[in-house]
């Protein structure tokens, strides 16, 4: 009796594809990493732009860890939600802001409780109409003799 170990070819050796692939093969060469690391060698062309991620406007950032707080306690805002209403905007607190602020969903968000009703005075102020002014006599034009 033989036992089988780690060097017994007995398994099958894949699938067999008859049709022909739809592999894009003009990009061979270009995607081929020892291509990619040759031209990075020569410098003729930079792996990473380091660069391209630093697009847009930071004038209202503060420094990252109080930007991180600040997300950290979103997250922990959001996550303390009840648990239908997490379910409604998707686990996802993006879609929790941008239902919040649009107009549309005011009366939802009113009875969610995320704003507050707007406020109605318990003490109308009534404002009693003036009296009517009295009518002004025609003022006769001045002849000139």
């Amino acid at each position: 009796m033989r036992f089988r170990t780690n060097f017994d070819r007995d398994y099958p050796e894949g699938e067999v594809f008859t049709e022909p692939s739809r592999t894009k093969q003009s990009d061979l060469e270009a995607s081929d990493i020892n291509n990619v690391m040759s031209r990075y060698a020569l410098q003729q062309e930079a792996a990473i732009n380091p660069r391209e991620f630093l697009t847009g406007d930071f004038s209202e950032l503060q420094s990252y860890q109080e930007d991180l707080d600040r997300l950290s306690s979103a997250r922990a805002r959001f996550d303390a939600l009840p648990v239908d209403i997490r379910r409604r905007f998707d686990y996802n607190p993006q879609a929790l802001v941008d239902f919040v602020l649009d107009p549309a969903n005011r009366e939802e968000c009113i009875a969610y409780g995320f704003i507050d009703k707007p406020a109605i005075p318990t003490n109308p102020v009534v404002v009693q109409p003036a009296q009517p002014a009295q009518p002004v006599e025609p003022v006769q034009p001045v002849q000139q003799g």
